[in-house]
């Protein structure tokens, strides 16, 4: 089988899209199975050729993004002298002008979509290519989600639920190495304080500014790692001096992966303060579960997130928005550490048996129909 898979960006580029796109072509290679990935990059050559894990990633620079769009027309061509070298198509969505393309170029091919999100934030960019999608998404043969619920609720997909298939993400261990030395001289700066971790993108719908806004109602010695960055970091900055939490919360914008889960292994408490279904899925949720620590979450209807984290299992569940209900779960599981040990255990044994790159890849080769030549 030869697999054509169609993305957005890829490695060193991150995001959650990203990371999955980079699973999917170092898992299939891996396996001895042909994908050559092509997407989109913000800078470099016009086109660059690219060996990664045994297999080819076609990057075609971006003329310019539009509306968190790529925008290239060498895509378009370099798409249509290799897709008939292929057997099927894997596209990630949401991507406007991708599907544009394939609408165009119309290839024979089997073609699967995984759905990462509905188009959120550029609702005007969504009523003018509804149309084109619809078109796509009739043409496509089987439609990946994260959750059944977090489809079901999409009104893009109402039309498409007999082709929705899920298809949990997850994340690559290997790449989750813990700086030892740092984590000796964190845990000693640490001492009997307790720690709360949070990580994402400093956007609106994340609710970072409600969890600011729970610390006061949190024990003294709780502490706040916020790691992420965005155009929300002043607003964040400015309650945080606004509360007086200088001496207890602090953001990190910046941070190579290997200290990433050096704070992973350090905290005591993941939290997940999400307000919107624009939250689909929570992909840091099963970092957090990789290093065992419970996690405290919101529950968004028609989201994935509480999908991950069940309640009273993995985790705590709150009312989204919800300052009171965020800090009285973040403080139940503070004050109660056998409780805390116990979801933490929970959460770490789900990961291993729902949520890695093996299983998810596994049940990918099993929605294409593959079968091993051995």
């Amino acid at each position: 089988m030869r697999i054509l898979q169609l993305g957005k960006y890829f490695f060193p580029d991150k995001g959650g899209i990203e990371s999955i796109t980079e699973s999917f072509h170092k898992e299939l290679n891996l396996r001895f199975i042909t994908c050559t990935t092509l997407v989109f990059s913000k800078e470099g050559k016009k086109v660059q050729n690219l060996r990664f894990r045994s297999g080819l990633v076609i990057k075609c620079r971006e003329i310019i993004n539009l509306f968190s769009s790529p925008i290239s027309i060498r895509y378009f061509f370099i798409l249509k002298k290799i897709v008939k070298k292929h057997d099927v198509i894997i596209v990630h969505l949401p991507n406007p002008l991708v599907v544009l393309f394939l609408v165009m170029v119309n290839p024979p091919q089997k073609i699967y979509v995984y759905w990462h999100s509905d188009i959120v934030s550029q609702k005007f960019l969504k009523y003018g290519y509804i149309f084109i999608e619809k078109v796509f998404l009739k043409r496509v043969n089987k439609i990946f989600v994260s959750t059944i619920e977090y489809g079901k609720w999409s009104k893009e997909l109402q039309n498409f639920s007999d082709k929705l298939h899920a298809l949990p993400l997850s994340i690559d261990a290997s790449k989750y190495a813990v700086n030892i030395s740092r984590y000796k001289k964190l845990k000693e700066q640490k001492k009997d304080l307790f720690y709360i971790l949070s990580v994402g993108r400093l956007i609106p719908y994340k609710g970072f500014d409600v969890l600011l806004k729970a610390i006061p109602l949190l024990p003294k010695d709780v502490r706040l790692i916020i790691i992420g960055n965005g155009p929300l970091l002043p607003k964040l900055e400015k309650i945080i001096s606004e509360l007086s939490l200088q001496s207890q919360v602090e953001i990190f914008s910046n941070i190579e992966i290997g200290d990433l889960s050096t704070y992973y292994a350090l905290v005591d408490i993941f939290c997940l303060p999400s307000i919107t279904r624009a939250e689909a899925y929570g992909l840091v949720q099963v970092e957090a579960m990789l290093f065992g620590k419970p996690i405290v979450s919101t529950s968004i209807p028609g989201s994935g997130v509480s999908i991950v984290n069940r309640h009273q299992d993995t985790g705590l569940i709150c009312s989204p928005n919800n300052i009171d209900s965020l800090a009285k779960a973040l403080n139940r599981i503070y004050e109660d550490k056998s409780l805390r040990l116990r979801l933490g255990e929970a959460a770490s044994i789900k990961y291993f048996d729902s949520y890695t790159n093996y299983k998810m890849i596994s049940q990918l080769l099993k929605y294409l129909e593959y079968e091993p030549l051995l």
